[in-house]
């Protein structure tokens, strides 16, 4: 069991009932609600590292040896929130009854700014997201996606391929107010190219490499193919963003205009 009271403890047990303790963490700017797990590094059951996640969805990734966790790498970002740290007190669920090897990860989306008349419920979580590990240029770092039982939501789905993007022709995609959006950007010319959901802008800056939405920003690199991927789950209140297969996740909330109802993207520059 992992513990947290000033420090990440842990503690053994033979009967669950009688607890003894085993050893610090002693890990840096490391608060409350933890999370411990263990994950194969690129699907490969015979490579696997330990996670120890943080309530703000910080986490360390190293091996445990059953008594003591030494960390390779860490702490990182698993998810940019901004200043408020709306991403909080996140939680792991596995073993389900179908014996699902997936690790499904929900947070709590705390602290709402908007105070909107017609809205009857405080605060709000976020999509359940798998968890996995894979290895990229700067090392093993932690994905999160969207489980894939969201697709059982949709009531509508449309497809669109070989879109031309441009200042002077938006690309109108939608008129409904809950999406799951997947896009593939090929950047070329453009220097920033926009999602505008209901009046609310996701913007990606070619040049920096950077996706932000309502001031939260976040690195979002160009990957060697000249793309870059991009899903964006828009709720009532919210929007869930990821890079790149889950490398980066952003969770934003969001005050919807209510006059606007179209969604669109736009480029500055031929995209």
């Amino acid at each position: 069991m992992i513990l947290y009271t000033s420090d990440f403890e842990i503690f053994t047990s033979v009967d669950m009932k009688q607890w003894e303790h085993a050893s610090y963490m002693n890990l840096k700017d490391f608060h409350e609600c933890p999370d411990f797990f263990e994950l194969p590094v690129d699907g490969n059951f015979q490579n696997k590292k330990w996670v120890v996640i943080d309530a703000r969805g910080s986490y360390y990734i190293g091996n445990f040896d059953g008594t003591n966790f030494k960390p390779e790498s860490g702490p990182l970002v698993s998810d940019y929130n901004g200043r408020n740290k709306i991403f909080y007190a996140t939680q792991i669920f596995n073993n389900s009854p179908q014996k699902d090897p997936r690790r499904i990860q929900i947070a709590c989306m705390r602290d709402r700014p908007y105070k909107i008349p017609w809205q009857k419920f405080c605060n709000q979580m976020t999509f359940p997201c798998e968890l996995t590990l894979r290895t990229t240029s700067e090392g093993i770092r932690l994905f999160r996606e969207p489980v894939r039982e969201i697709s059982l939501l949709y009531l509508k789905s449309r497809k669109f391929s070989s879109e031309k993007v441009s200042p002077a022709t938006n690309f109108n995609f939608s008129e409904y107010f809950l999406l799951d959006i997947n896009a593939i950007l090929k950047p070329n010319n453009a220097t920033n190219i926009s999602f505008v959901i209901r009046g609310v802008s996701v913007d990606y800056d070619v040049i920096k490499q950077e996706i932000s939405c309502e001031g939260v920003v976040a690195p979002l690199k160009i990957k060697g193919n000249g793309t870059v991927d991009l899903r964006i789950l828009a709720d009532r209140l919210s929007l869930e963003i990821f890079g790149n297969g889950g490398e980066v996740s952003l969770s934003v909330y969001v005050n919807f205009s209510s006059q606007e109802k179209l969604s669109y993207i736009t480029a500055n520059g031929a995209a």
